[in-house]
């Protein structure tokens, strides 16, 4: 873990957040306004999706239905061009048929005419790119020259990436952006050259560093659960709450993915970035308004106020070979150890359990625990908050505290454990769930995938999904 207590040393060097206030959330009517027309001007205006890497799994799986399912939904305008690019000479069949298997076949029909495949290896395959997304511009019939710019890379090639693109590639009418996908480096010094080497040809607000948790359903519903009801925010402080837990678990194994895993283990590849995320959305103090400044300034303040992590309040492990039963067969699950993509001698963890505090006034004294591993017995993510029991119970000493469950993945759900008095004669409590469960509670809805929000939210220019170097 000593990257990650490096991380949070450096954050408590910072000055302390502020104590935390009560403030309503406004949102002027003319950023509502700005809002509308920003979604109105999507659907008329030239945008070019712009794919490198496209030959990677992370297109096939992701990038390519995402696109499929925002011309499904009508997000998207149907003009939209998307380039997908790749270092060798493809042609753009060929990558459609590999690429495109898991988009839905409407998905197919409205996103397969607007591929083209492209080269972007040399300056002329630069060149060819800008002349082909301004032909498709002029086509339009001009307007503003759209670009977003997605980086399926590894860290190394983003430097070079991003010169080419501002150099031959940079839109001279509308915006041009970047979503870089992760990881951002190994520690704080190879995240700050990362940022050196695309900030010397791109703005910060050109820049969207992307984390996918930020873009699932129940996450993006914990700012709307804690300040749109009031039942909630006047108990989410130190005065009520015992603890906070959030835990990350998969019950498979490194699956031959070792040697890559080993360059990070579990801190690197959930922790310090998805559940970070979520302990944020969790612990911040309410923004003056939903504005992208607004809320990075609060999510800052959090992070400012995290103290520095010592080794013993750490636990670290490594899965070991066990035996488990799935459809009545009993099956051997290799070690960590056993992937033959591992050192023999790695002691890389790849399981964690930490505990943060927060010193401020409104969580100083709650301990914060956040948990993640690999090949443990099931797959989850949630965020289990339980409330301090009564000081003077009139109903018995016995009762179970309160908590409230926020269950992120899978079966997504809200739901909140209370006492209440069994039915009979006899004044008898039994602890009761008040369940929420996405499935039910919106069985007509289409959530989305987390890709799906931000390639939209990119050409939006919404940044409250990313995250931000300050």
């Amino acid at each position: 873990a000593p990257f990650l207590i490096a991380f949070l040393r450096q954050l408590d060097q910072a000055p302390k957040a502020p104590s935390f206030q009560s403030e309503p959330i406004s949102q002027p009517a003319r950023e509502g306004k700005m809002e509308a027309e920003k979604k109105a001007n999507i659907k008329e205006e030239p945008l070019t999706y712009i794919l490198f890497g496209s030959t990677g799994d992370l297109a096939r799986k992701k990038l390519f239905p995402a696109l499929g399912a925002l011309l499904s939904k009508k997000l998207i305008p149907e003009h939209v061009n998307v380039l997908a690019c790749g270092r060798r000479e493809k042609k753009t069949e060929e990558v459609l048929k590999k690429q495109g298997v898991k988009v839905s076949e409407e998905g197919q029909k409205l996103l397969f005419p607007r591929v083209t495949y492209m080269k972007n290896k040399t300056a002329d395959d630069y060149k060819a790119m800008n002349a082909a997304i301004e032909d498709y511009v002029k086509k339009r019939g001009g307007g503003p020259d759209n670009r977003v710019f997605f980086f399926s890379l590894p860290p190394f090639a983003y430097a070079s990436t991003a010169e080419m693109v501002k150099k031959y590639c940079y839109s001279k009418t509308g915006y041009t952006r970047l979503i870089l996908e992760k990881p951002f480096g190994r520690d704080s010094d190879s995240f700050k050259k990362l940022a050196a080497d695309t900030g010397q040809f791109f703005r910060e607000n050109e820049l969207y560093r992307i984390d996918h948790y930020l873009g699932k359903e129940v996450v993006l519903t914990l700012l709307p659960l804690r300040f749109s009801n009031q039942i909630f925010e006047p108990l989410w402080n130190r005065d009520h709450v015992q603890s906070v837990h959030i835990e990350w678990k998969e019950d498979l194994n490194t699956m031959g993915r070792g040697g890559y895993f080993d360059k990070y283990g579990i801190i690197r590849d959930i922790m310090q970035n998805h559940l970070l995320q979520v302990l944020i959305l969790v612990g911040m103090d309410k923004p003056k308004s939903l504005a992208n400044d607004d809320v990075a300034e609060k999510k800052l303040d959090l992070l400012k106020a995290v103290k520095t992590l010592e080794m013993k309040d750490t636990i670290l492990g490594q899965f070991s070979a066990k035996k488990y039963c799935s459809y009545c067969k009993e099956t051997d699950n290799p070690g960590y150890l056993d992937d033959e993509t591992v050192p023999n001698d790695s002691k890389v963890p790849t399981y964690a359990m930490l505990k943060l505090s927060i010193d401020n006034d409104r969580w100083r004294g709650v301990p914060f625990l956040m948990s993640a591993g690999k090949a443990l017995d099931e797959r989850k993510c949630e965020v289990r908050i339980r409330f301090k029991p009564d000081k003077n119970p009139i109903f018995g000493s016995a009762m179970e505290s309160n908590e409230l469950v926020i269950r992120i993945q899978p079966d997504e759900s809200i739901y909140y454990r209370v006492n209440l008095k069994k039915p009979g004669l006899d004044v008898n409590l039994l602890p009761r769930v008040l369940d929420l469960t996405y499935s039910s509670a919106f069985k007509d809805a289409s959530s989305g995938d987390a890709y799906e929000r931000m390639l939209l939210n990119c050409a939006l220019g919404q940044q409250q999904l990313f995250g931000r170097y300050t």
